[in-house]
């Protein structure tokens, strides 16, 4: 028999088994978690009457956890979970930002998330279902001790055991009790509207 008659054979095999390498990958669901190469930003914008002179500032955190099950024969059957430490954020230092990181990182810490009373920020999705190049994402956003539903827009791709998730979302600080954070008397702040920017890679789990 030549190689490609066996490879033939076998497939064939596999078929009357009830299994196919093509259908097993699509129509089952598959478990992936959050991986370190991940990214969770926060970006923050000016306000007050001397907002100019204010700086907008990038927010990363340093460790997450978290799992997807995705499902691409029926993505409303997938889910996701994130849990981001508070304390494990800090403000990417570049540029003019240099200078007052430091002291708007401790007052993140301290005034605005209060990382002793809300030690962590939570996603848990509600409800998944397919766009065009990817998948709309409701879930309940749980941050200083509230929590409130967000949607989020995620571009899907898959390479090899990965799963990779880029999107974007914006909410109010103030929709979740957080003042948001301010200097010089109130005339230089940060704005109420935030934008989380996810880059999500998910590792195939055994």
């Amino acid at each position: 028999m030549t190689k490609a008659r066996a490879v033939a054979a076998a497939v064939a095999a596999a078929a009357c088994f009830g299994w196919s390498p093509a259908l097993h990958d699509q129509s089952a669901p598959a478990a992936y978690r959050i991986a370190p190469d991940s990214r969770f930003d926060v970006v923050t914008g000016k306000a007050g009457l001397l907002g100019r002179f204010g700086h907008e500032h990038r927010i990363r955190a340093r460790s997450f956890t978290g799992t997807i099950v995705y499902n691409a024969a029926d993505p409303s059957a997938s889910s996701v979970e994130v849990t981001v430490p508070t304390a494990g954020l800090h403000v990417v230092a570049l540029g003019a930002d240099r200078e007052d990181a430091p002291d708007v990182e401790k007052a993140m810490r301290e005034d605005v998330l209060h990382v002793d009373r809300w030690p962590t920020i939570e996603f848990r999705s509600t409800a998944v279902e397919p766009i065009s190049g990817g998948v709309r994402v409701t879930g309940d956003l749980t941050m200083a001790g509230r929590t409130r539903p967000v949607t989020v827009d995620m571009r899907l791709r898959a390479d090899g055991r990965r799963l990779v998730a880029d999107g974007a979302f914006t909410i109010r600080q103030t929709d979740w009790g957080i003042e948001p954070y301010r200097a010089a008397l109130g005339t230089i702040r940060v704005a109420d509207r935030v934008t989380f920017e996810l880059h999500v890679v998910g590792l195939a789990t055994p």
